[in-house]
């Protein structure tokens, strides 16, 4: 009777260390991809070597061309959002220099410097998305 509860015991302890294990690995998987690329560095596989013209992100399959065509990290999910990060925009005295429209899926801007437009950012019938530490500055209008 002993080694049998024994058994049992063990064995929900190696369940529970394969559990463990699993999380611990998503945890930094999710960490990894948010640190792992970066405009400014010249090491990345990110397009980096032009000067950043405005953004304009239409739909959900807007964000899938733009990281396509290497100007974002992500993949549009809540654990892997897609990420604008590290750049500057000049918007040369008109329009937005990050305008987002009818889009649902996650996505982050941060750490961007967005000047000179009518709106640093400009988002029209969007959701799930984050904006930490961005400055707009002389623009006619921040964020709307």
């Amino acid at each position: 009777m002993r080694s049998s509860k024994n058994k049992s015991f063990i064995g929900l302890c190696g369940l529970f260390l394969l559990l463990l294990a699993f999380l611990a690995t998503q945890d930094l998987f999710v960490i990894e991809n948010e640190k792992k690329y970066h405009f400014k560095d010249k090491g990345s596989n990110l397009k980096n070597s032009k000067p950043w013209d405005t953004i304009h992100i239409d739909g959900n399959q807007g964000w899938l061309d733009f990281k396509n065509d290497g100007n974002c990290t992500g993949s549009g999910f809540y654990n892997d959002p897609y990420v604008i990060e590290d750049i500057e925009i000049d918007g040369g005295g008109m329009g937005n220099c990050v305008l987002i429209e009818s889009s649902n899926l996650f996505f982050r801007i941060e750490n961007c410097t967005l000047t000179n437009a009518e709106y640093g950012i400009k988002l029209i019938n969007v959701s799930r998305g984050t904006l930490r530490n961005n400055t707009c500055s002389t623009n006619d209008y921040g964020i709307n």
